[in-house]
């Protein structure tokens, strides 16, 4: 054992003893390694020694006894810690202090010699992660540490370093100049048993650039695997840049049995797979470095489809499921076969309302791909004497995602033609018939819970379920969200796309007796979809996203209403909407449109007449209201001011009460608050024998008569406000 007993001082017996094995333990790895690596890994040992210090009362903290005892992260301590080993592997290095000040030393770092050069290496500075350090003052040479301008180096007399680049991220090769320089690294890595990786950009690189560099990593480790054919290849997890220093963490892909094939061999290598009844198989699929294919999503497809041809080459058991993912980024199929199914299990079509049905041109190809949907089959054969074009089959499958959007699990891949062009094959679904089952299961317990709260839930009940649901403008980074945001399943993880809240609606409504259509179009300058609710023989048009957010400004309203902000794009036809009557507002009499023997402003005061007697018959403070305006608000109160229809209102019905909080949505929906007032109000004017001051006086008397009355009253003053053609004032 080494002498130790310079650390006598600070330091006991036992604690020198538990020191010396310690640093024989760091030396047995690390004296059988190359000159440089030992450098490496004794500069590791000890930046990951200072991390999670424990507290030391003695003066060991500031020695290698603490720093390797203790993990003291003190700056004399790391220095003296790691200039012990080095020597002791018959490096020569030294503790270098710097920075005096105040009595004492406050910065202190080794400089080592390399190739009869200094170098300076620094641990205390070193930054670390999930048990990794960044070496970014590992080795630095006299260049670098002039770049650095650090005051914590201004004291160094750079003469005496180096200028050979030794760095960590040089002599290693990990520094990323260009995508080949890259590639090769990844290549290296590949072959390795590594957790994380390093490597370094020029200073010339944005944070854009070096993060474009991580995602070429991913795919040359997956190219690289699939040139070396290994058994595995890695997965970058979480990325952290600094200093433009990138650093990765990675994750082994731990399956077994994975294979690499190209497209032409994924349909042969399935149905192997399927013949031998692996329990698990991972493919990494190569589509002909075709980048623009798989961001299209027609990869997916094209896998769908060997699944099918698979199945039929396997002769594979139909009792059989097959759980199938599929990881565009990464280009990799993981099937699990083998769970038994049950063969009578059946998906039951309810009879609710089907509009968009009566226009479909091709009636019999439509029944044949709900009767595969409900039994649960992935793929059907077209007759070709039908001569179905794609874009027949596009219209049909229109059809069924707005007439039954109960069908989520209809997810069409890539069609098969024959020569004339005409379809012949519909893979219908890429879901299992597990996945299909498990998910309805949870459809019918939403349901259940709905009818738990209220029994028979009505419109306006059913929009308000959406009210907490995350209405998505585009499209999920999280893969398992975007696999399910454009079917009614989102509702169940709340999180909709906005495109597909109008089938989430109608699927509620079918469950709860409504009649509603699903319409797809535009609103707000986005793709967007909303309903068409059939009421009593009559259509109305109802946005759910929009009435949660401004005040059931569309909840059944006409073809005039919403054509003013929403635009319908789609090939299905949909109904006129003519009435009114469903309008929420016109329900609540609150609503005011222009009509030959009704004008906006007579509407305006019987509204405001119901509501004021609504407070007084119930004793009400305060009413918050909304009214719905068809005509565009701004010109109402251009015509007519609000004050005076409210003061004409209080003195018809004696009423003390005041309008306030007055907010236009969108130039058609006014939301005001009415208060009532304590004091009492007086209409006619007061006289010598009657006059009270403190009380609220109304009158049209002209403004310019009011110091003759004020005069009259033999009062000192008054406080006055014109409002319309009426006065109020408070005698003093």
């Amino acid at each position: 054992m080494a002498d130790y007993n310079q650390y006598l001082k600070v330091a006991s017996a036992t604690e020198l003893n538990n020191f010396a094995k310690q640093m024989k333990q760091c030396h047995e790895k690390i004296d059988s390694l190359a000159c440089y690596d030992k450098l490496v890994e004794a500069y590791r040992f000890v930046v990951l020694k200072k991390q999670n210090p424990i507290e030391c009362a003695t003066n060991a903290k500031y020695t290698a006894v603490g720093c390797m005892l203790y993990n003291s992260n003190l700056s004399s301590a790391c220095a003296d810690l790691l200039q012990l080993i080095i020597n002791e592997l018959d490096i020569e290095a030294e503790a270098v202090k710097a920075m005096y000040k105040n009595g004492q030393y406050t910065h202190f770092y080794v400089s080592v010699k390399y190739n009869n050069q200094l170098f300076i290496l620094d641990p205390v500075q070193e930054v670390v992660l999930e048990g990794d350090c960044f070496f970014k003052f590992f080795m630095l040479n006299k260049q670098q540490i002039t770049d650095m301008n650090n005051e914590r180096y201004a004291s160094i007399d750079l003469e005496q370093f180096g200028t050979e680049y030794v760095d960590y991220f040089t002599t290693k090769k990990l520094i990323a100049v260009d995508l080949p320089t890259l590639r090769e690294m990844m290549m290296d890595i590949t072959q390795q048993d590594v957790t994380s990786m390093l490597w370094q950009c020029p200073p010339s690189f944005s944070k854009d650039d070096i993060k474009g560099y991580f995602d070429n990593s991913k795919i040359f480790l997956r190219d690289a695997a699939s040139e070396l054919q290994a058994p595995f290849f890695y997965l970058p997890s979480s990325i952290l840049i600094q200093h433009q220093i990138v650093w990765v963490s990675l994750q082994k892909n731990s399956k077994r049995n994975l294979l690499f094939v190209n497209e032409e061999h994924l349909t042969n290598e399935i149905s192997q797979m399927l013949k031998s009844a692996n329990s698990i198989l991972e493919l990494y699929v190569s589509f002909k470095n075709d980048k623009k294919l798989v961001s299209t999503g027609d990869a997916v497809k094209i896998v769908q489809q060997c699944i099918w041809s698979a199945k039929q080459a396997a002769g594979f058991d139909p009792s059989l499921d097959l759980q199938f993912s599929f990881d565009e980024y990464y280009m990799l199929c993981s099937f699990e076969p083998g769970t038994k199914i049950d063969s009578n299990v059946k998906f039951q079509i309810k009879d609710n309302f089907r509009y968009y049905q009566q226009f479909c041109q091709h009636p019999q190809v439509l029944q044949q791909i709900l009767i595969a949907l409900t039994s649960f089959q992935q793929h059907i054969k077209i007759n070709p004497s039908l001569k179905l074009t794609a874009d027949n089959f596009s219209a049909i499958q229109n059809i069924i995602q707005k007439d039954w959007p109960e069908l989520w699990w209809f997810d069409t891949p890539l069609l098969e033609l024959n020569e004339e062009k005409h379809v012949i094959g519909i893979p219908i679904t890429s879901y299992s018939e597990a996945e299909i089952i498990q998910f309805n299961k949870q459809l019918d317990e939403y349901i259940a819970n709905v009818k738990n709260i209220v029994v028979n839930p009505n419109q306006f009940y059913l929009q308000a379920l959406l009210h907490n649901v995350k209405i998505l403008r585009i499209d999920a980074d999280d893969e398992n969200v975007r696999k399910h945001q454009h079917t009614i399943i989102g509702l169940l993880k709340q999180v909709v796309h906005q495109s597909s809240i109008g089938k989430c609606f109608k699927w509620l409504c079918d469950n709860f007796g409504l009649h509603s259509i699903v319409v797809s179009g535009a609103a707000q300058g986005d793709l967007h979809s909303w309903n068409i609710m059939k009421i009593q023989d009559q259509f109305y048009h109802t946005d759910t996203i929009l009435n949660l957010t401004h005040n059931n400004l569309f909840f059944n309203v006409d073809d005039r209403i919403i054509l003013r902000d929403h635009i319908i794009q789609q090939q299905l036809q949909v109904p006129k909407c003519y009435s009114m009557s469903q309008n929420i507002f016109q329900q609540q009499k609150r609503r005011i449109f222009t009509h030959q023997t009704n004008i906006p402003k007579q509407q305006f005061k019987n509204i405001l007449k119901n509501e004021l007697i609504k407070m007084q018959q119930k004793g009400m403070e305060t009413l918050h209201v909304n009214m719905f305006f068809d005509i565009e608000t701004q010109n109402l109160l251009t015509q007519f001011p609000l004050h005076e229809a409210a003061i004409e209102v209080q003195i018809e019905e004696r009423i003390n009460f005041r309008i306030k909080n007055i907010i236009i949505n969108n130039n058609y929906i006014l939301q005001m608050t009415i208060e009532t007032l304590k004091t009492k109000v007086c209409y006619d004017l007061p006289n010598l024998d009657n006059a009270e001051k403190g009380i609220r006086y109304l009158t049209k008397t002209d403004p310019s008569e009011m110091s003759e009355i004020i005069d009259e009253l033999k009062c000192n003053g008054a406080i006055y406000e014109i409002k319309g053609k009426y006065i109020e004032f408070v005698l003093q």
